[in-house]
C-alpha cells in the first residue's frame, strides 16, 4: 500500500483532499494528515512516506521551508506543493530549495490531482530502485 502525507494548516483543506483522494484511490493509499509542519517532520523521521503534499502558505513554516527540511529527513519521498500562488518566485524557490516534483493549484480538480499523484508514485518507485542499486554497489549519495 502506498503512503501519503498531507500537510496544510487548514483542517478543512485536509478533509477535502482526503475526500477527493479516497474517491480516486479507495484502499490503495494510506493517508496521514497534519496541520503542524513540525509534527509532520517528526512523523517523517519515524515512518516512511511515498509522497508528501504540502500547502505553500502555512503559519509555522512556508511549504518551501517544510519541504526543504523534509528533503533532508526523507530524500526519497516525493514532494508536491499545493499553492494558490502563481508567482514565478514561489515556483522557482520550491524547485531549487525543496526539490518539488509537482505543483497543484488551489482549488484542485480530481483529474489533475490524480495525474500528479500517479506520476509521483512512479517517481518514488524510481528513487527507491536507484537507492537500492546504490546500496548494492556500496555507493553513497
Amino acid at each position: 500500500m502506498k503512503r501519503l502525507l498531507l500537510v496544510d494548516d487548514e483542517q478543512n483543506v485536509l478533509h477535502a483532499l482526503v475526500r477527493t483522494l479516497r474517491s480516486c484511490y479507495r484502499d490503495q493509499v494510506a493517508f496521514e494528515t497534519f496541520t503542524n509542519p513540525f509534527e509532520a517532520l517528526k512523523r517523517c523521521s519515524l515512518a516512511e512516506f511515498d509522497v508528501v503534499i504540502s500547502d505553500f502558505r502555512m503559519l509555522e513554516l512556508t511549504g518551501v521551508e517544510f519541504l526543504a527540511a523534509l528533503q533532508q529527513v526523507a530524500p526519497d519521498t516525493v514532494r508536491i506543493m499545493l499553492t494558490a500562488s502563481t508567482e514565478f518566485g514561489t515556483v522557482s524557490s520550491a524547485i531549487n530549495e525543496a526539490g518539488v516534483f509537482r505543483f497543484l493549484s488551489k482549488p484542485w480538480d480530481e483529474t489533475s490531482l490524480r495525474a500528479a499523484l500517479d506520476a509521483s508514485f512512479e517517481q518514488r518507485e524510481k528513487l527507491v530502485h536507484e537507492r537500492d542499486e546504490r546500496s548494492l554497489l556500496g555507493v553513497k549519495r
